[in-house]
């Protein structure tokens, strides 16, 4: 199978999880610009930018901490892992041959990054959180704690260029709190 057909294979699997279409998008735009920063990155780093969250949306998740301040290491790197399982699960289950191993690493560490493709998982990841996600976010969380969590999702970006396309969408995303 063709990297193009594995694509529009696990976009129809998410777009079938995902029943809240703001958090599909931003999945969605998640891998748009993960090829922004980079468009030759692997075809692993392609489908973690598509299912990094995908556990968020089983019955049989990693239980979420009640108050987002409280989310910490062991949290999310169980959670990546067990998207990680989820998202190995469906790949088999359609005998997709790529790597596995690589495909569990970048969604276990999408979070902490660590290396040059999930640093980029990462960055694409908060850019797409400040374009997509922080209405809804703002309307659900006090204005202090969004705050916190926007300027968060701008300062753990180390990518130049996405530092650059981040800017104005922090900018905007501020104007939300004023």
């Amino acid at each position: 199978m063709n990297y193009e057909k594995i694509i529009n294979l696990v976009e129809s699997w998410i777009e079938k999880l995902i029943e809240n279409p703001v958090i599909l998008n931003h999945h969605l735009r998640t891998r748009d610009y993960l090829l922004i920063l980079d468009s030759k990155v692997s075809i692993e780093s392609q489908i973690s930018a598509l299912t990094y969250d995908i556990e968020r949306q089983m019955e049989d998740k990693v239980p979420t901490p009640k108050n987002e301040k409280e989310y910490d290491e062991a949290y999310l790197i169980n959670h990546g892992k067990n998207s990680a399982k989820y998202v190995i699960n469906f790949l088999e289950e359609n005998d997709l041959e790529i790597d596995f191993n690589k495909l569990s690493f970048l969604i276990s560490n999408h979070e902490a990054g660590g290396n040059y493709e999930t640093n980029l998982l990462r960055d694409a990841d908060s850019l797409s959180f400040l374009e997509v996600v922080v209405e809804g976010f703002a309307k659900k969380y006090s204005k202090e704690f969004s705050r916190h969590k926007f300027k968060y999702m701008l300062e753990r970006i180390e990518n130049k260029k996405a530092k650059e396309l981040a800017k104005p969408l922090f900018e905007e995303a501020m104007k939300l709190l004023d």
